[in-house]
């Protein structure tokens, strides 16, 4: 498995059966990161501009994350973010 499109695909398959009360409205995004081996892929809110100007960055929020082999698509160290 070459595409991170691929590995979103998935992520998206299983969350929906293994963890169907994920927040997509809160952390809408679902990023899937080359580590060579594997993919890693998990859910995740992207920085948000507050009304000052700031930047609000948020990390965990207990959204689902797991690592995609490319060699076998197999599944492994499945667990929800902190």
């Amino acid at each position: 498995m070459t595409s991170a499109e691929t590995a979103r695909s998935i992520f998206l398959a299983v969350e929906k059966d293994f963890f169907p009360q994920a927040d997509r409205d809160s952390y809408p995004a679902v990023e899937a990161k080359d580590e060579g081996q594997r993919w890693t892929v998990f859910r995740w809110r992207p920085p948000m501009t507050l009304p000052g100007g700031g930047i609000e960055v948020t990390h965990g929020g207990g959204q689902l994350e797991l690592k995609i082999a490319k060699c076998d698509a197999a599944i492994s160290d499945v667990h929800l973010s902190r």
